[in-house]
């Protein structure tokens, strides 16, 4: 589906093709928020800080939570490797409106700016979890000579522990080994596998697309301590995982725990794919204004190049070109003259930071082209622009104070990540030599990081639909987790057993695929065989029966020609025959003749 754009007064003729943008393109990223009708809500809800003497500085560019939208490497990397050592979590609260009943706030964290080479933090988000699926948070782990990021992930609410195993060999995957079997399937990626004998190749295989979902494969994660294996699970689209807020840049003086921040600036606008990137680095998606070439030199790239360059695997990208797979090159063609454009006019590229964005908004009010660069809005303005207010929940300052623990909750759980493989972990399996080849790690995920949503069945082969009308609200109860510990506590035994049966289902469920998948794999294998033997004996049939033809024919032409030749003989022979004893009769009458004439001449002549 296509929508029109205000046409743009290009000089350069090759631009022209900008008019008109694929909307489904810009859903590519369009994190939308969707207020509540009632304007009140938004009565007490603060301006973002605008001014760089405050002790926040909203940016409009930077790095987009991971729990939103993750990049998948090809192989297992270290991450951003920073010298200066992170500042502690700044003590965040959630915004007073959340986005739908379902959501579940995710606390932000540090991250590195190469431009100002100094951290930022990225603001947290109202998130709508996988379904099944729970967060686990990145964290910055101390390494020699300084200190390195380590990524979240998303896995199943039924694993309470992480494994950590050595790393992979290099990746074997080069994209489709054979044509899709249709055109609503997609490539799923091949991967190493863990098994006793240690790591097996398991090829990549087409599966169906499955409308407004993204599917994120299975992969092998980083940590200092091994590399921990990561099911594959189907996620939702874009415009319905939540809403995600600006990043900001702290004064050094309010960078400790006992300083409460609200993020209030919304990331959103039309065009906000038009200035989307990838930095494969710390697995981050980024956004705004990373034209100039020295961001190549920091390895970021345009999110679409990330996937087509063979850097690793772009859920996003795999999704949203599947679904304009009857016009993919156009769409590409024309995310790469939008790149072209802003690289070459730089004034219209996106304000680094919220304050310089208003007032370049203010300069450009009559210009429409203006409105392409500006991707931060606050609440109230978001509110004006959304078209699904009925979502949003007002939330009392008993559930943002319960919502931060929660958050908190699933912070902690860094710490005990931090110490993986040197305490609260124990041995999983050893190799030949009684040396460990894997260790597990036991962490108190009860209740934290997912929301308890039901519908579509989480594996690259799984059908279903999701069933919005059996979404419930999420909200943890210290004294319920307090019993669940409690239990989990008396039942160690239970516990151990329903851990080793996830992992033995988990393993037996990834055997099945690809048992499945080789059987049609040789199935069609075999198939293809028969139908080659077939037409083999077709042509060979075709082959013989048309040289019996042509031998019987061949006999049946000698046959007349000898035939023909016989009685042509025959007749001669006759003819010949007939002629001389017609010659021999005529001779011998008139031989007789003669003679009788002569008689009778002698005898008048006695």
């Amino acid at each position: 589906m296509w929508f029109p754009i205000p046409e743009w007064s290009l000089r350069a003729g090759s631009q022209k093709d900008l008019r008109v943008i694929p909307r489904a393109a810009v859903v590519t990223l369009l994190f939308l928020t969707c207020l509540t009708n009632s304007s009140s809500i938004f009565s007490q809800v603060p301006e973002p800080p605008s001014s760089k003497n405050d002790a926040f500085e909203v940016l409009t560019r930077g790095p987009i939570h991971e729990a939103f939208a993750e990049l998948v490497g090809r192989d297992p990397t270290p991450g951003i490797f920073v010298k200066i050592k992170p500042p502690e979590p700044i003590g965040e609260l959630p915004p007073e409106v959340k986005t739908a009943e379902d959501v579940i706030w995710f606390s932000g964290y540090w991250s590195w700016d190469e431009d100002r080479n100094d951290f930022v933090w990225i603001s947290g988000v109202w998130r709508v979890p996988p379904p099944g699926q729970r967060w686990v948070p990145g964290y910055w782990a101390e390494v020699e000579g300084g200190f390195q990021w380590t990524a979240g992930f998303w896995i199943s609410v039924h694993a309470d522990e992480l494994e950590y195993m050595e790393n992979p060999p290099e990746s074997l995957e080069n994209g489709p080994s054979s044509p899709a079997p249709a055109d609503d399937y997609f490539w799923v990626p091949g991967c190493w596998v863990y098994q006793n004998e240690g790591y097996r190749w398991r090829p990549g295989y087409w599966s169906r697309h499955r409308p407004d979902w993204v599917w994120v494969p299975d992969r092998f994660v980083w940590t200092p301590h091994g590399c921990i294996f990561v099911l594959g699970y189907w996620d939702h689209g874009v415009g319905d995982r939540g809403t995600v807020f600006a990043p900001v840049y702290v004064d050094s003086a309010s960078r400790h725990t006992d300083y409460h921040y609200t993020p209030s600036c919304v990331i959103s606008g039309t065009s906000f794919y038009l200035h989307l990137w990838s930095r494969p680095a710390d697995r981050h998606y980024c956004f705004g204004d990373y034209y100039d070439d020295k961001h190549a030199g920091y390895r970021i790239f345009r999110w679409y190049d990330y996937h087509r360059g063979r850097h690793g695997y772009c859920p996003l990208y795999v999704h949203y070109m599947h679904r304009h797979r009857h016009d993919a090159h156009e769409h590409l063609h024309r995310m790469h003259a939008w790149n072209r454009y802003y690289k070459k006019n730089r004034h219209l590229r996106p304000r680094h930071t919220f304050s310089d964005q208003r007032e370049f908004a203010r300069r450009h009010a009559d210009d429409t082209h203006a409105r392409h660069s500006v991707l931060g809005r606050t609440l109230a303005e978001a509110a004006e622009r959304s078209k699904h207010r009925d979502r949003f929940v007002r939330l009392s300052e008993a559930g943002r104070n319960q919502l931060a623990r929660d958050a908190r909750r699933i912070q902690q759980i860094t710490s005990k990540r931090r110490r993986g493989g040197r305490k609260g972990v124990t041995p999983a399996a050893t190799d030949g030599e009684g040396q460990s080849a894997s260790r597990r790690e036991t962490l108190n995920l009860s209740g934290v990081g997912h929301s308890p949503r039901h519908g579509l069945s989480n594996t690259s082969d799984g059908s279903g639909r999701n069933d919005k009308g059996s979404r419930q609200r999420f909200l943890s109860r210290d004294d319920n987790e307090s019993s669940k510990r409690s239990k989990r506590g008396d039942d160690d035994g239970v516990r151990k057993r329903a851990k080793r049966r996830d992992y033995s289902g988990a393993r037996n469920l990834t055997k099945r695929r690809d048992d499945n998948e080789s059987s049609k794999r040789s199935k069609r294998g075999d198939d293809d065989g028969a139908r080659k033997r077939a037409k083999r004996r077709d042509y060979s049939g075709a082959r013989n029966l048309t040289k019996r033809r042509d031998d019987s024919g061949a006999r049946n032409r000698t046959k007349r020609r000898n035939d023909s030749g016989t009685r042509n003989r025959t007749k001669r022979r006759n003819d010949s025959g007939a002629r001389n004893r017609t010659k021999r009769r005529g001779d011998g009458g008139s031989r007789r003749r003669s003679k009788g004439r002569s008689r009778s001449s002698r005898g008048r002549d006695d």
